[in-house]
């Protein structure tokens, strides 16, 4: 990461009117190197990395589930994750020309074939799903396929069990799963078709259950815990 994004997006407005201000400056300055070694890493990065670099376990102690989260002993910085999956993303103009070779591969190849042979002959459209599928194959070669046809990295599995308990992301990889099955559809990147729209589409529901059980806006708060609990497959059945 360090050779290809040497730097991270940091905005000053966002530091001056957050929390870690109020903080000592000795803590301010350990969350800034633990930032720029978490970004120089790659994200992996070890609560043992820090104490083993640091030699501060008390004031490093003050910095999780508050600025920094403990997961299985690995950090997780959430702000530097979100620029992490950008970063990652193979780059339009190689996409492009990932597409355009392929698609100049098999127009010699049709090129060659008897005119007779109709069948020989790919239609327009076989030729684009054909380019998806192989879009789709090399784009993913990296990630973990969950259920048919979702795909997600380690880091972005990680940042949605971080955002949301277990019932709610798997009933989002499953909605987002049975829509590109049931549609044939591909996506850039599943992690944020979840994070758009398969995100929105569950709060509707939430919304949904919260009238449908005459909840007073007192008691909303706890009706939204409650939710966390819900199966999801018994309370909706399409997307």
């Amino acid at each position: 990461m360090a050779k290809n994004f040497p730097y991270f997006k940091f905005t000053a407005t966002e530091w001056l009117t957050g929390d870690i201000v109020y903080e000592s400056l000795e803590l301010q300055g350990l969350f800034i190197n633990v930032c720029a070694l978490y970004w120089q890493r790659d994200g992996k990065l070890t609560i043992e990395d820090l104490i083993r670099r640091y030699k501060n376990e008390s004031l490093i102690n003050q910095l999780i589930d508050r600025y920094i989260w403990n997961e299985q002993g690995n950090i997780l910085i959430k702000f530097l994750d979100e620029q992490l999956i950008e970063a990652n993303h193979i780059s339009k103009v190689n996409s492009d020309n990932g597409k355009k070779g392929a698609e100049a591969k098999r127009n010699k190849a049709t090129a060659k074939r008897p005119l007779s042979d109709s069948k020989a002959i790919l239609s327009k459209e076989e030729k684009e799903e054909e380019e998806e599928k192989e879009l789709e194959l090399n784009k993913n070669k990296n990630k973990t396929k969950y259920l048919d046809c979702v795909f997600l990295s380690d880091l972005e599995f990680h940042r949605l069990h971080n955002e949301f308990n277990e019932n709610e992301v798997n009933w989002m990889i499953e909605k987002l799963n049975n829509y590109k099955m049931s549609n044939n559809r591909t996506y850039s990147s599943d992690y944020h078709a979840i994070m758009d729209w398969v995100k929105n589409r569950m709060q509707e529901y939430k919304v949904k259950f919260i009238k449908d059980n005459n909840t007073s806006e007192v008691r909303i708060a706890t009706a939204m815990k409650a939710i966390e609990n819900i199966n999801w497959d018994d309370y909706t059945n399409q997307l």
